[in-house]
């Protein structure tokens, strides 16, 4: 069964007790969310030990509990539906061995990979998260804990809105990889159902 580690709950109680200002100097939402991971980090990082990451790493933070190695993306949001497009979170949590690739893996070969170091684990891929608008509203949850996922065939591989995501769910590992692969294979029959209804209108344009 998979809980939060000490650290990272410690992080959101003091979170919680500061009066957060997120900067809004952008029209784009997305870069403002952006710039707002980075004061997070910066506050995180006077505070805790953890560590700061490499340019293409696939999370925003990462720290060391018990010899275990916690990597943890953060979420600016209005807790609305995000995409979760991480494949070396997912692969870590289902598998729980670094990845050695990058998030522009072909699926095919994510797929394989996968399948070939599929293992029983207790690592996990972790989310802090933030409200927008109420930074005081603040949570921590992690992939296999997650309530629900959204299959999303134009969003691959799923998505998920942290307001219906805020109690974690206690999972075993065969519970877990069911729960993420299951909504996986459900997006991906969205996207292939998409093609199927193309071709019964175009059948001329069919790819052979």
């Amino acid at each position: 069964m998979n809980s939060l580690p000490n650290l990272l709950c410690k992080m959101v109680e003091f979170l919680q007790k500061q009066s957060l200002i997120l900067s809004k100097n952008l029209r784009d939402g997305r870069i403002n969310s952006a710039f707002n991971e980075d004061e997070i980090f910066n506050l995180l990082y006077a505070h805790f030990r953890i560590n700061r990451p490499n340019m293409r790493d696939w999370f925003d933070f990462s720290f060391e509990e018990n010899e275990n190695f916690y990597p943890v993306n953060i979420k600016i949001t209005n807790l609305s539906t995000d995409n979760l497009n991480c494949k070396l979170g997912i692969y870590y949590a289902l598998t729980g061995k670094l990845p050695h690739f990058d998030n522009e893996i072909r699926w095919a070969n994510f797929f394989s990979t996968i399948k070939e170091n599929l293992a029983e684990n207790s690592q996990d891929y972790y989310f802090l998260i933030i409200n927008k608008n109420d930074t005081k509203d603040i949570f921590a949850t992690s992939l296999k804990c997650l309530n629900e996922l959204t299959p999303n065939g134009n969003n691959l591989p799923f998505q998920a809105n942290w307001a219906k995501n805020r109690i974690l769910v206690h999972r075993n590992f065969s519970q877990a990889k069911a729960f993420i692969l299951g909504t996986m294979g459900q997006s991906f029959a969205l996207r292939a159902r998409a093609y199927d209804e193309f071709v019964s209108n175009f059948p001329e344009f069919k790819v052979n």
